[in-house]
């Protein structure tokens, strides 16, 4: 019996050894080109937020009430998954606030206040309702990044700027929730420094990390491809003029606006769009998570200008 246990203990200390070690060596692993493998990227990035967001709303594991999210498309679906953001975000020490614009459509969203007292935002955005389909990359990606840049820029001492994060509902219906969130800022009359939303980032077939910016002004394309230079970041920031998603609502409101995308319109963009493949399995976590990190540092030196 104690041969026994005692075998059974080496064997227990042998597997927590090779976990701890396994877990050593990934971060070494970040920065090494890989091929797209889901087993070998899950490995590498199941402990981030942007990954546990895209595995909810992709419908691979429940809610924390214990609903699973198949699609983002009814009103039912599109409700859990305001339910499930919201406990995300007060999970991270937010206090979000739900924008009914209509009795079965809502916005959400919260603000990181500024270190110093400040009636400036920038907004960060992204849709949250999908196709009919799972809408892994299309948008639960830009989701997860979102809510990583939520937990992220907390950690960031010295803002002069408070944050706004929202989530937008019905953009597959034509950009309706971020039509009327300009809208409810604009009436409420919020000094918006300037808006930054995103839309797919979940495909990077050729591995090079690049990323389109889509109708950005020149002042904000030079800090983002300053911020790429400065920190040492590979990636080719690509101009694009895609007027088809949630910026445009915002600078048709008038406010300064811009968004981030995958090689939407220079060829490496997911073959699911608005299709039932557009699943978990397909997306690149090596691309969302360094995407996540490099906005991160663009969104943290503006908010510190």
């Amino acid at each position: 019996m104690k041969t026994l246990f005692l075998l059974i203990l080496s064997f227990n200390l042998n597997l927590a050894f090779a976990r701890f070690e396994r877990t050593k060596s990934a971060p070494s692993l970040l920065n090494s080109p890989l091929s797209f493998d889901p087993g070998m990227t899950n490995l590498l990035y199941g402990e981030t937020i942007e990954y546990d967001v895209v595995k909810v709303l992709a419908g691979e594991q429940d809610t924390f009430s214990g609903h699973r999210i198949l699609e983002r498309r009814s009103v039912a679906e599109r409700l859990q998954t305001i339910q499930y953001l919201e406990a995300k975000l007060v999970e991270l020490g937010y206090s979000p606030q739900r924008h009914d614009y209509k009795s079965d459509a809502t916005n959400l969203w919260a603000v990181l206040h500024a270190s110093s007292s400040t009636n400036q935002y920038v907004v960060i955005g992204a849709h949250f309702d999908s196709v009919g389909n799972a809408g892994a990359n299309d948008n639960a990606s830009g989701v997860g990044v979102v809510m990583s840049l939520a937990k992220k820029l907390t950690e960031l001492s010295g803002r002069n700027k408070n944050v706004l994060i929202v989530f937008f509902d019905e953009e597959e219906r034509g950009l309706v929730g971020s039509k009327n969130f300009a809208s409810f800022i604009k009436t409420s009359k919020f000094n918006i420094h300037s808006v930054h939303t995103i839309d797919q980032m979940a495909w990077d077939k050729d591995k090079d990390q690049a990323i389109e910016l889509e109708k950005a002004p020149a002042d904000l394309m030079s800090i983002y491809q300053k911020v790429k230079t400065d920190r040492g970041y590979p990636m080719t920031l690509h101009s694009s003029s895609e007027t088809a998603t949630d910026h445009t609502s915002f600078r048709n409101a008038g406010f300064k606006a811009m968004g981030l995308t995958e090689e939407y319109r220079n060829g490496d963009t997911t073959p699911c769009y608005h299709s039932k493949c557009d699943k978990f399995d397909t997306v690149d976590f090596e691309y969302l998570t360094n995407t996540a990190k490099f906005w991160s540092d663009v969104i943290g030196y503006i908010i510190k200008l």
